[in-house]
């Protein structure tokens, strides 16, 4: 069976649900039962997954250089000898797996509203 839908969750449920009313009364209702579990155990996995994100975001380093944006104004000699203002990339929010400038942003993309597919 394949079941395509909007939301993860309503394929989750599709599939449990699959031929409901071909099957006998006391069947049909852990049918209900099952495809309920699964839809709570969704929503469980969904929400440890945000809430990971979020404690990693809360104990991420903070940068000292660029205070967490991801780059800072630079000098650079331009052609007619005079110094320039140039935007730098900040290596240690680049590089650093535990930066406040990373974590953000996969905390964006753990709160964001379209929903993870599995």
């Amino acid at each position: 069976m394949t079941v395509k839908g909007n939301h993860p969750l309503a394929e989750i449920i599709a599939r449990k649900l699959f031929c409901i009313e071909s099957v006998p009364v006391a069947e049909q209702g852990k049918m209900v039962n099952r495809a309920i579990k699964a839809a709570v155990a969704y929503h469980e996995a969904e929400i440890n997954r945000k809430d990971k994100a979020i404690n990693r975001f809360l104990n991420a380093t903070h940068c000292l250089d660029c205070h967490d944006i991801g780059w800072y104004i630079g000098t650079h000699i331009g052609l007619d000898g005079e110094p320039e203002a140039i935007q730098v990339q900040c290596e240690f929010c680049l590089t650093e797996e535990n930066s406040v400038y990373r974590r953000k942003e996969e905390l964006q993309q753990a709160l964001s509203t379209k929903e993870k597919r599995t």
